[in-house]
């Protein structure tokens, strides 16, 4: 079985091994990380890619491991992944993915190791990678080198997680559910007409009479059995009135619902899985998460998100923080921009889309601090949030469900 190798690796910090398979066993992969060698003064994560050499050029993720737990790219019924990463005592992190199959022949597998380097100020990625030919050592179709995990300006359209997969299924699942109430929200639409209709008659019928009883009074003794008689019915026609009026709330309440929900199932359904992740839903509203590392820039990206029918992500709570963040994890990269920001002033950070200052959150240890005196975003990690430059990234959008005037 041959191999070729590529690398930005000067140091050697990374290992990367592919193991020929025994009688009965599987191709192995054994990606190791020496962070003292590389001069990384934190080790965020590791994740190895494949890339077919016959059928395509798009990395896929294998399997990544973070400082928390390994979290899978592809299905787990093809390969087993462990790993663990070490930041303190030990300087050696490791992660191994082993097929369950005949499989793995005719492809380029990196192993990339992203963290911070120069007193954890500066983001770096470096990678290895390995090239395998097929099970005889016969020639697959000519690979020039390393697809691009690396190269941070390609359109990464790849491959989702399982666990984004799943998410995605829910989310359209519960919303196909609301679609099938819209039927039922109809009929109870009618039933309320019907009910003020029947209203309306009353009232009418109730104001012949009163008028009817005003052009029989002929005596100031029928007057003053008349006034108490008038004011019995005219406190009987506002009552049917106000209930009218009551009526015709919920009606246009239920109404409002009932487009507001078929317009934004028709949009969530339309949202390009290639451009963004899609989260499930949260108190009412989904999420969308961008592929691609880009220069990020507030009004730029809070367009992007308003032509999906959203915002710039924002958060009312810690539950509503926390449910994105574990959104953001199954998509394989923890750190994305909000809209939270202090542009305006050093210190007093509001969302660009509402204006409203930025409270009920998690911050990371230590953050916000301005560090460098350039810090006005303000980007989404597993720890918490943390003010960052405005620059290369991706970026996070809320899509409510319900406008907001419509909200119970």
């Amino acid at each position: 079985m041959a191999f070729k190798r590529f690398s930005t690796d000067l140091n050697k910090a990374i290992k990367l091994r592919v193991a020929k398979p025994k009688q009965g066993d599987f191709l192995q992969l054994d990606c190791t990380f020496d962070r003292q060698r590389a001069n990384f003064d934190t080790l965020l994560k590791l994740e190895v890619f494949e890339t077919h050499i016959r059928g395509g050029d798009v990395p896929e993720i294998m399997a990544t491991v973070n400082t928390e737990k390994v979290v899978y790219g592809m299905n787990e019924s093809e390969i087993e992944a462990s790993g663990v990463i070490f930041n303190s005592g030990k300087t050696k992190s490791e992660l191994k993915v082993t097929w369950k199959s005949d499989d793995g022949y005719c492809r380029l597998y990196t192993c990339r190791a992203y963290g911070l380097v120069n007193n954890n100020s500066t983001e770096k990625t470096i990678y290895r990678a390995i090239k395998v030919q097929g099970k005889n050592d016969e020639v697959c179709t000519r690979h020039d080198g390393p697809a691009a995990p690396q190269k941070e300006d390609k359109d990464e359209r790849c491959c989702s997680s399982a666990d984004e997969i799943e998410a995605n299924d829910r989310a359209i699942k519960t919303l196909t559910a609301e679609m099938e109430r819209l039927p039922a929200l109809e009929a109870e639409l009618k039933k309320k007409d019907k009910r003020i209709s029947n209203l309306e008659n009353v009232v009418h019928e109730l104001s012949k009479k009163l008028q009817s009883f005003e052009e029989s009074t002929q005596s100031e003794q029928s007057c003053i059995g008349a006034e108490e008689l008038i004011a019995n019915i005219s406190d009987n026609l506002n009552s049917k009135i106000e209930e009218i009026d009551s009526q015709s709330t919920v009606v246009t309440h239920l109404l409002h619902e009932s487009r507001n929900r078929e317009e934004v199932i028709l949009r969530i359904l339309s949202i390009d899985k290639g451009v963004y992740y899609v989260s499930s839903i949260f108190d009412a509203a989904v999420y969308i998460a961008s592929r691609k590392d880009e220069e990020f820039d507030l009004k730029l990206m809070n367009d992007r998100c308003k032509v999906q029918g959203g915002y710039l992500v924002e958060f009312d709570s810690i539950l509503e923080q926390n449910f994105v963040t574990a959104f953001l994890e199954t998509t394989g990269n923890h750190r994305y921009y909000s809209g939270a920001n202090d542009v305006s002033e050093e210190g007093q950070f509001v969302y660009f889309n509402s204006k409203r200052p930025v409270t009920k959150v998690r911050w990371e240890k230590g953050e916000p601090n301005n560090q460098w005196g350039r810090e006005d975003c303000v980007e989404i990690s597993e720890d918490g949030l943390n003010d960052k430059s405005c620059g290369k990234g991706r970026y996070v959008c809320e899509l409510p469900l319900l406008r907001s005037s419509d909200r119970p």
